[in-house]
């Protein structure tokens, strides 16, 4: 009997601690990768502010470690970038400079930000002429670390396997005890 139980569970052990280095390397995979969410917005997406000649496409939240980049390109030249939140508004009431976080002045670019903190910003256009012109602009978002939930549930399951393979010895030695 006892060879047996002994037999049934050989390989038990080997196969938990796989199965726990692949969920360990997956937590790990999940937690590097990130998620990229393109989407295109047009000279239309923008509406006018209180001051002449600028153009605000909306607020946007940027949590920390997340970025944005933007590529554009139109028919006349245009200034587009970021700026915080406070900044546009103190710029719209007149009570303060416009303070861009980043931006590119052209017919054509690409310009990116990086969070360090997490704040809102407005993405904003300027164009001089009475024309309005032309363009696309394409916003890449990039969360780095999107997939966290999915890496801690694996983390938490490879650590529990890797758990029960280390007890599980004893326990094996204490079956053989009990059964006669």
């Amino acid at each position: 009997m006892k060879r047996n139980i002994s037999s049934r569970f050989h390989w038990i052990r080997k196969d938990m601690m796989a199965v726990s280095a692949l969920l360990l390397l997956l937590s790990l995979a999940l937690y590097i990768i990130p998620i990229n969410t393109s989407t295109v917005i047009t000279s239309d997406s923008f509406v006018p502010s209180q001051r002449t000649g600028w153009y605000s496409a909306g607020e946007i939240y940027l949590p920390v470690g997340d970025a944005l980049k933007v590529s554009f390109s139109s028919d006349l030249p245009v200034t587009l970038g970021f700026v915080s939140a406070e900044s546009w508004v103190n710029f719209n009431n007149g009570t303060g400079q416009l303070v861009f976080l980043s931006f590119k002045k052209g017919l054509y670019g690409e310009f990116s930000i990086m969070a360090y903190r997490s704040e809102y910003i407005f993405l904003i256009a300027n164009w001089s002429n009475n024309e309005t012109p032309v363009f696309d602009a394409t916003i890449t978002a990039v969360d780095a670390h999107g997939y966290l939930p999915y890496s801690l549930l694996s983390l938490a399951g490879g650590l529990a396997l890797l758990a029960a393979s280390i007890i599980y010895e004893p326990l094996k030695r204490r079956l053989r005890r009990e059964i006669p």
